[in-house]
């Protein structure tokens, strides 16, 4: 689990903070005002910046394995899921 400022360079896939504070939206200033120790909304922030990042890598991934944007919107227009499935309704 992510607890301390340092850890959030590794989570991120960076080696400098000023790297973390672009994949956050913030400045480098405000990543060094952090605490050593992380309070749970700088570690949630963290963590959803990292998922964000995560699925930018996974749409680039798809679209040069050929899979564009347009044939991922079609498919949820159509009410597929990832795999080809029709998303089943809760209810």
């Amino acid at each position: 689990m992510i607890t301390e400022k340092a850890q959030i360079k590794d989570l991120l896939g960076v080696h400098k903070y000023v790297d973390v504070a672009a994949a956050l939206g913030i400045t480098p200033a405000a990543v060094s005002a952090w605490p050593d120790v992380l309070s749970q909304r700088h570690i949630d922030w963290a963590v959803g910046a990292a998922v964000r990042m995560k699925a930018l890598e996974v749409v680039k991934q798809g679209e040069s394995n050929g899979d564009s944007h347009e044939q991922g919107k079609a498919r949820t227009e159509r009410g597929e899921t990832h795999c080809g499935d029709p998303e089943v309704a809760d209810g």
